[in-house]
């Protein structure tokens, strides 16, 4: 803006002349200040977006345009002397109508020295002296500019404002009103400065808002659009924008305002939108400078949206548009990378022979090129075509003084891509079933296989990383296909049973052949090697998969002549000893191939827990082998129960039948360690790789049994030898007695035999490998022979009562001593059990109640006819294990009588009272360790007659009890007597 300046007047008086002469004597001082409206500064061309995620960010600003005089702050000498004169002039002049005139001077030459304050308050007393004058418009006009120049633009807006409201219209109205746009403008810009986006946003679009018509409006909206950018408020961004092309259509900020709508329409991940957008710059605008990068960045916003076929048609078409530009060699073979993308390999040999044609000089991409052209017609069966340009490629690349990395990652691509080609010719070559034709196609796939296996060791040589991983799997895979290719071949019609397993074993090996010590050896490679280099990528996760699959692919070929076998013999209805023969036949065809099978799976659990793959064929191959290994053991199993179960020939006498069991034991041990080797088989694996189901609880039980049986089977025919030898018929006594020692011998041996047997059934018990009742069984039989040596010795105090019974002997003549341990009772009489009533004494006595004891003529249980002595002596020995606990008698009689313990008196009763009470007597330190004598005498108390004595003991003692594996507490002594304990019964075996 053009500041006003008042023109200077002659004044009448002296003092204003020497005023204005010294003014026009400094004529080459500028007292007032030209001002100079603000200037828009245009758009900066903006920088090409390297891809889709950064765009052009232009920085569009109000330039200050206020020149300032380059005078110092302090006055110069004629400048004092000029304030000094208008001073004096108004201090002499108070009345002057030229006062107005004077200020103005000295506030022109204050401002100019830009002493703002204190123009503002000369400028005020102008506005005071006449309000409604000319002076006092444009004292208010710099008031205003004063407060602008200080960057204080809300004063300044005021102070406009003030004079648009005053002012007449006209030029100085649309004046003001610029200015006030400007001052919001450049408040705007403050905030700007200040990092206070949001504010700054604010104020700029409040001057398109109230000032639509400001030649600086478009400017402040697309700086409002910037700010609101600068806040990643991508929306309001694109509204400030938009609003520019609405309003402002000729604007010449509208290529960029599109620009910049693009750019925050990506932001927002509006991936088409923002490309269209970037598309109407460059259809609005093709020669501005932004319309190669708008379009180059059309085609990243088509491919982050996943419009592929949109996005390499934009970059082709870039290439063609603007072939000057620096990007169109990468925007062409961009475009020919995205064709191959998407499958459109006809399109892929279009651009890449245009970029060979148009930058073949390129030596960084020309090798790329070539191998995608190669590619291209190898995804259209152009399989000869594919080859030679591919062969081109990599005549290129041999040329090559210093090949780039990058061409050296794409002459491996072209060399695993020849590998690829007769990877797939190979997998297209059948093998049938015709002989001749067999052959050839055999011969034809075994080259195609070399010829491939060649071109991939060759990428191998190039030593790039993801071609190394990417190749060595494809190297497994290849000979993966090819054993599939040989297990898919046709089979012959109508083969006899020999000639079917002989063509599925041929099958069966060269498919394991292929697959474990071929395909297996490349993905174990590839998987070595991702561990070594700390890499994973997806051919590494292949490679993985395969680890545990193709061992157990080729196990299931074997089971499969497993099954062809026992389908064959489904149909046999034999029994006895012929379905034996016939079994073991069948097992001895079977029985390599699920060794074959064990074998496999077992190297699929091993490769799955070596490289922590626990996938989905390592849990089959769980379940499988063990599985196979318990169904051998169970052949076997059934062979040995057969076996012994058959029924023993009716003809046989007693003799015979001994020596037929005894060589049947013997015949079925191979059979049973066959099974119990299978068994264990199972077990051992499920215990490596953490196995549990039901195969592996019945292997433990069926491991039990077996030894059990074989060792109860030698323990029967031992009780047969020694009690009931089965001699045989028409010997004489003494051939008889040769006989019998001849079976103690044996006895002995299949005794001996039978409880190592049962000893190996615990053994295996403790180690996990034998389990349920025939364990049990096994301990039982081991404790009825070895009870200290098996059973739980426990420290207890045993009670012993020593009561009435065949032990006491008694006489009616006096002897001498007879109390004495020396007293020779040898001829004394054996004490009758009476039924003579006595008082009853069922609840004093502890336990059972003796029974009456006496001695008398006739028969005891008669009492009519029974004749008691009227006086006895009664004895008997006991023997006591140590010193007792403690130790008691309790006794009743009938009669006088006196008790005696070791020759001691122990307690005597001289009453004739007839029942005679139960009495107690403490037998503590009476009772000794060893043989104990009690004696009693006693005399008949007239019609009444007996005794009952009880003498009750506690001592410690060491017991041994039977406590089966797997037991909570002992077994009583009494269940596992051997009356009472009952083991299971053996066919043809029982004594």
């Amino acid at each position: 803006m053009i500041m006003y300046r008042k023109p200077i007047k002659l004044f009448t008086k002296h003092l204003f002349c020497i005023v204005v002469s010294t003014v026009f004597f400094f004529q080459g001082c500028s007292f007032i200040n030209s001002l100079h409206k603000p200037q828009i500064a245009s758009v900066q061309p903006s920088e090409k977006q390297i891809s889709a995620d950064t765009a052009i960010h232009d920085k569009k600003s109000l330039q200050d345009t206020i020149e300032v005089d380059s005078a110092e702050n302090h006055f110069s000498p004629a400048a004092k002397l000029v304030i000094s004169a208008c001073e004096n002039y108004l201090d002499v002049n108070s009345e002057s109508p030229k006062i107005a005139e004077v200020l103005t001077i000295m506030a022109s030459l204050y401002y100019n020295a830009r002493f703002f304050p204190k123009s503002r308050d000369i400028y005020q007393k102008i506005i005071e002296l006449n309000p409604h004058s000319a002076q006092a418009m444009d004292a208010m006009r710099m008031i205003a500019q004063s407060f602008y120049e200080e960057k204080q633009f809300t004063e300044a807006q005021m102070w406009y404002r003030k004079i648009s409201e005053i002012a007449p219209d006209g030029i100085s109205k649309q004046e003001a009103l610029a200015r006030i746009a400007e001052s919001i403008f450049k408040f705007a810009e403050m905030h700007e400065a200040e990092n206070r986006y949001k504010e700054a946003a604010e104020q700029y679009e409040r001057v398109a808002l109230e000032f639509p018509d400001s030649r600086i409006a478009d400017v402040a909206l697309f700086n409002a659009g910037l700010a609101y950018e600068k806040q990643t408020e991508w929306t309001h961004a694109i509204l400030s924008f938009q609003r520019i092309i609405q309003r402002y259509p000729s604007s010449k900020l509208i290529a960029k305002t599109q620009f910049r709508t693009a750019r925050a329409q990506e932001k927002l991940l509006q991936w088409e939108v923002a490309a269209q957008t970037y598309l109407r710059v460059v259809a609005g605008f093709p020669e501005n400078e932004l319309a190669p990068a708008a379009m180059y960045n059309a085609g990243f916003c088509f491919e982050n949206g996943e419009k592929f076929s949109e996005a390499a048609a934009t970059f082709e078409k870039m290439a063609s548009l603007f072939p000057d530009s620096e990007d169109a060699a990468d925007v062409l073979f961009r475009a020919g990378e995205i064709y191959g993308r998407i499958k459109d390999w006809e399109s892929v040999s279009r651009v890449n022979k245009l970029f060979t044609q148009r930058f073949g000089n390129d030596q960084d991409r020309i090798i790329q090129a070539q191998c995608m052209i190669g590619i291209a017609l190898y995804m259209q069966n152009k399989t000869d075509e594919a080859l030679s340009q591919l062969g081109k490629a990599l005549s290129t690349y041999s040329s090559l003084q210093e090949p780039s990395t990058m061409n050296s990652y794409y002459a491996a691509k072209t060399t695993f891509t020849i590998g690829e080609i007769y990877h797939d010719l190979m997998k297209k070559v059948t093998l049938s079933e015709n002989r001749s034709s067999y052959k050839k196609s055999l011969k034809q796939k075994s080259s195609l296989l070399d010829f491939a296996v060649k071109a991939y060791v060759k990428t191998l040589q190039f030593k790039i990383l993801e071609w190394t991983t990417r190749t060595v799997c494809q190297l497994g895979q290849l000979h993966e296909d090819f054993a599939t290719g040989i297990f898919m071949q046709e089979r012959a019609q109508h083969l006899s049973l020999e000639d079917r397993i002989s063509l599925e074993l041929g099958i069966a090996n060269a498919v394991e052949q292929y697959l474990v010590e071929k395909s297996l050896h490349y993905h174990e490679q590839n998987v070595k090697l991702s561990i070594k280099e700390k890499i994973e990528d997806k051919y590494v996760l292949q490679s993985r998969r395969k680890l545990t699959y193709l061992p157990y692919f080729a196990a299931e070929n074997y089971l499969a002549l497993v099954e062809i076998i026992k389908n064959v013999n489904k149909s046999d209805k034999q029994e006895g000893f012929a379905l034996i023969a016939k079994r073991l036949q069948m097992y001895q065809k079977i029985a390599p191939f699920q060794e074959k099978a064990i074998d496999l799976f077992l190297k699929s659990l091993e490769m799955g827990s070596t490289y922590a793959e626990q996938d989905e064929y390592y849990k089959k191959s769980t379940k499988m082998v063990t599985g196979i290994a318990f169904t051998v053991g169970e052949t076997y199993y059934d062979i040995v129960s057969i076996a012994r179960d058959a029924p023993v020939p009716s003809t046989f006498n007693q003799y015979e039948r001994f020596v037929y069991k005894t060589k049947l034991i013997k015949q079925v041990e191979d059979y049973e360690s066959q099974a119990l080797t299978n068994y264990l088989k199972a077990l051992k694996i499920s215990e490596t790789y953490s196995i549990g189901d039901d195969n592996i609880k019945i292997a433990r039980e069926r491991i039990a049994e077996l030894l059990f049986k074989r060792a109860r089977c030698y323990d029967l025919l031992c009780l047969s030898a020694f009690n009931a030898p089965p001699y045989p018929p028409g010997i004489n006594a003494a051939e008889q007695e040769e006989y019998k020692f001849r079976f103690e011998e044996i006895g002995l041996k299949f005794q001996e035999q039978a409880f190592d047997i049962y000893r190996e059934v615990l053994a295996y018990e403790q180690k996990h490998y034998a389990s349920g009742k025939y364990v049990t069984d096994a301990y039982v039989r081991l404790f009825q022979n070895f009870p200290d040596e098996i059973g739980v010795i426990t420290d207890e105090l045993v009670s012993t009562a020593i009561s009435s019974g065949n032990q006491w002997k008694c006489t009616s003549d006096s002897v001498a001593s007879w109390a004495d341990f020396e007293c020779n009772d040898s001829a004394w009489m054996q004490a009758h059990f009476t039924s003579e009533i006595m008082l009853d004494t069922s609840n004093t006595f502890s336990g059972s109640v003796p029974s009456t004891m006496w001695w008398g003529d006739g028969d005891p249980g008669q009492t009519s006819h029974y004749h008691p002595a009227e006086k006895l002596f009664f004895r008997r020995t006991f023997t006591v294990p140590a010193m007792p606990h403690e130790s008691k008698l309790i006794f009743a009689g009938c009669g006088i009588y006196t008790i005696y313990l070791n020759g001691n008196l122990i307690g005597s009763d001289s009453s004739k009272t007839t029942p005679i009470p139960v009495k107690n007597y403490d037998l503590m330190g009476k009772v000794r360790s060893g043989k104990n004598i009690i004696a009693i005498k006693i005399s008949s108390s007239g019609e009444q007659y007996g005794i009952k004595p009880l003498i009750l003991y506690t001592t410690g003692a060491k017991t041994s009890y039977p406590k089966p594996p797997g037991y909570d507490k002992p077994l009583s002594l009494e269940e596992v007597r051997f009356d009472k304990y009952v083991f299971p019964k053996i066919a043809n075996f029982e004594f």
